[in-house]
């Protein structure tokens, strides 16, 4: 009868005694609410009354949330897992004793100091208010003006590259104004003579004034040397009225 009370009190405190979970943290400093990593150990006998990864996701004893963990590994005559917790308060003392349907779990982790935070508990760990109607006002007004700022860098942008684009075709046309190296490349720049004149205004009468000499010569079927070099004496007196007019550009 001794015998039979002696091994039920050693099957009784097997079954019932509680498990023994150790945290080992990462830094002796961390502040309430924040991630940090750590390595879960469970003895052989807490292993087996622990379901680990069932424990993710869940408040332990209202003090440790337990956000991630890996699968156990043996580690000597221990079992380990990594993991990331979260302290959702400042624990008074430890161990903490988180209860499931079957078993007790005492927590204890290494020494650190768990600073507190600023914020209301309830913000730490997902517990949000739905904002109110002032303060949805307040954000649609934040994301209209958020909206204009960018419609008007865009805008202010596509005008800077346009402005920048037109000084480009300007400058190249003004190239070409002033650089006729023979008769034929005059003639061309007298067939732009409709574009040139509405860039530069100011080569209405120059033009009108090269365009005498170069119409004595220009229908003919054949031009001689001579009358060649005419057209370019007059188109040399044409740069030397037309030059002022080109600053700023």
């Amino acid at each position: 009868m001794i015998r039979i009370l002696i091994i039920f009190f050693l099957f009784s405190s097997t079954v019932f005694a509680s498990a023994q979970m150790r945290l080992e943290l990462s830094s002796s400093v961390i502040q309430q609410g924040s991630l940090i990593d750590a390595v879960i150990r469970l003895d052989a006998a807490s292993v087996q009354k622990v379901e680990l990864q069932k424990l993710k996701g869940i408040s332990l004893a209202d003090t440790v949330y337990l956000y991630q963990v890996s699968p156990l590994i043996r580690s000597g005559d221990s079992f380990e897992a990594e993991a990331k917790i979260i302290f959702l308060k400042v624990p008074e003392s430890k161990p903490v004793i988180h209860k499931t349907e079957s078993h007790e779990i005492s927590i204890n982790w290494s020494d650190v100091e768990v600073q507190p935070t600023e914020a209301p508990e309830k913000f730490l760990f997902g517990q949000f208010e739905v904002p109110g109607p002032l303060r949805v006002i307040e954000i649609l007004i934040g994301l209209l003006a958020l909206g204009l700022i960018v419609f008007g860098i865009l805008k202010f942008q596509k005008k800077n590259k346009t402005k920048k684009l037109l000084r480009l075709k300007r400058a190249e046309l003004k190239e070409k104004t002033i650089s006729a190296q023979s008769y034929t490349d005059v003639v061309q720049l007298w067939q732009k003579k409709a574009l040139l004149i509405k860039e530069f205004p100011h080569l209405v009468d120059p033009i009108k004034e090269l365009e005498k000499v170069l119409f004595k010569y220009q229908f003919k079927q054949n031009q001689s040397e001579t009358e060649k070099a005419e057209v370019m004496k007059a188109y040399r007196e044409f740069i030397n009225q037309i030059q002022g007019g080109f600053n700023g550009i």
